[in-house]
């Protein structure tokens, strides 16, 4: 987040390495923030370039709702949602490259 409160990608990522990549709380969602403790970060002026500022899929409110699988080579994380079945996310190992998709009617 900008000193202007826009969301910018981070040019500084070069990818999450090792035990950090199969994990939820490596993952955020693009949103406006739900949590108290995160809207308080953004009012406080705290949020600003700080890479925790948005809300973890892990801290989701229904526990069990996302997976994380490894593919085959064990270089790419697949992440998945079980309250939007069509909603998948990939993020390679040790590089900037990642996105998301949704097929559905949801």
């Amino acid at each position: 987040m900008t000193p202007l409160h826009e969301v910018r990608r981070n040019e500084g990522f070069k990818g999450l390495r090792g035990a950090a990549a199969w994990s939820l709380d490596s993952y955020v969602h693009f949103r406006t923030v739900q949590t108290r403790e995160k809207r308080d970060l953004i009012d406080r002026d705290e949020g600003i370039f700080n890479h925790t500022f948005l809300d973890s899929i892990a801290s989701d409110s229904l526990k069990g709702s996302w997976t994380v699988q490894k593919d085959t080579t064990e270089g790419v994380a697949i992440i998945r949602s079980k309250l939007w079945p069509g909603y998948f996310a990939y993020h390679r190992l040790n590089s900037a490259i990642y996105g998301s998709l949704y097929i559905g009617n949801g």
